[in-house]
């Protein structure tokens, strides 16, 4: 099914949006596009941002049967970060044969250095993007690979 009026819907939502935050017009907007790192990117490792440009970065770490998930990401100036930008744990363990599901969003500074490490220890990464923000004049654009 076509939906013909989702690409407009999605221009009215930007222009409002941008409106409402005193965005129109701004010079110098950040855009980019998510990548999906997940098989080059390991838990517990210490990655630099060398890309020039600010990261944001977004993963997901999953526990199974009565285990308990946990996420804590870092970041810092030196190797290895120290300051801790996001985390979660979740309290109670799964009954048997359900999953929990811990996410974490942060942004990097270029030339910093970050890590995403299991707080539990049992955990499976499940989802790891980043996204290189680049400079964009004038236009409200944001742009994630397979959402529109």
């Amino acid at each position: 099914m076509t939906l013909s009026w989702w690409p407009r819907c999605r221009e009215v939502l930007r222009a409002y949006f941008a409106r409402e935050h005193g965005l129109l017009g701004a010079p110098g907007l950040e855009v980019g596009t998510w990548s999906d790192v997940t098989g080059s990117r390991v838990l517990a490792t210490t990655y630099q941002n060398t890309s020039g440009r600010k990261r944001r970065v977004s993963a997901y770490l999953t526990g199974s049967g009565t285990a308990r998930a946990g996420i804590e990401c870092k970041v810092g100036s030196a190797d290895p970060p120290t300051l801790i930008v996001s985390k979660q744990e979740n309290s109670i363990a799964a009954s048997s044969g359900l999953t929990h599901i811990v996410s974490a969003y942060f942004e990097v500074p270029t030339n910093y250095y970050y890590r995403i490490a299991s707080t539990v220890g049992t955990e499976t990464l499940t989802s790891w993007s980043e996204l290189d923000e680049y400079r964009k004049g004038g236009r409200l654009e944001y742009s994630r690979t397979g959402a529109d």
